[in-house]
This record gives structure tokens, sequence and C-alpha cells, in this order.
């Protein structure tokens, strides 16, 4: 912004300030669900072998389950919300550029700003029967937005 300007501003509506660039803070952090194991569920998958865990009795190895709760979190910005809700690939191999028995876990990051005409779209799309599935499958006990 060039000296003597005025910022854009539109009285009635929440926006983005572009006066101080860097002064966009994070208000609150928010502990995101926890992600739980079914009732069935009596260990982890090998690490090298992480395609057990479609088994009902085996979960995912414990360096994903370990990387995923490291990396998720829940932001909430003087303009946006932000959430990180981690997932896991292939890593790097030799077989068509895939591993066949390791796995990589890869953010997901997804930023809302609140004038953002989706923002009132936002609702709780948690499954039917929540609660009972997640004791006998597993899974996150709360879904992010």
């Amino acid at each position: 912004m060039a000296d003597g300007e005025t910022p854009y501003i539109v009285e009635d509506r929440r926006m983005l300030s572009r006066v101080k660039g860097g002064g966009i803070k994070i208000t609150h952090t928010i502990e995101p669900g926890e992600r739980t194991s079914g009732c069935l569920t009596c260990c982890y998958a090998p690490d090298g072998c992480p395609m057990l865990a479609c088994l009902p009795c085996v979960d995912l190895p414990e360096y994903i389950v370990n990387a995923m709760k490291a990396s998720r979190y829940i932001y909430v910005r003087e303009n946006s919300l932000e959430w990180n809700n981690p997932w896991m690939q292939p890593a790097k191999g030799r077989c068509c550029g895939h591993s066949c028995c390791h796995r990589v876990v890869m953010d997901d990051i997804t930023v809302m700003h609140f004038d953002d005409v989706h923002f009132d779209d936002v609702r709780n799309d948690t499954r039917p029967c929540n609660e009972s599935l997640t004791f006998c499958c597993g899974g996150n006990v709360s879904l992010l937005p």
C-alpha cells in the first residue's frame, strides 16, 4: 500500500485486512477427536506389512497411527478455520514407483475463511450409529468439518 492511501474496507462485511499482512493470529487451538481402535482389534499390523490392517482384528501399523496423531490439528484464526486431517499413501518404492510394504502419512490441510460462501454449509456429517461403529470397527470419534 502506497503512503497516504486508505485501506479498502466494506463496513458490513467480514474480510481479510490487507493493512497488516502478518497480523492474522491464531485465536484458539482445538484438540481434534481421538482415533480409536475397534473392540475386535488386538494388535498393530507389522511395519513391513501394513495391508494386514484390512483385517478386523488388526490396526494400522503403530508408526502410522502415531504420525497421523502428531499431524492432526484445528486452528481458529481471526478470519478462518484451518484443520489437518492426514491420510496415508504408499511410500516411494520400486514397484511402479510405489512401495508394497511401507506407507507414509500425507497432510490434508483445509482452510475455510469466514467470508466463504460455503462456510454456512459446514455441518456435522457424523455417520449414523457412529458410537456403535466406532466401538466395533474403530475410527475417529469425531469427524472434522
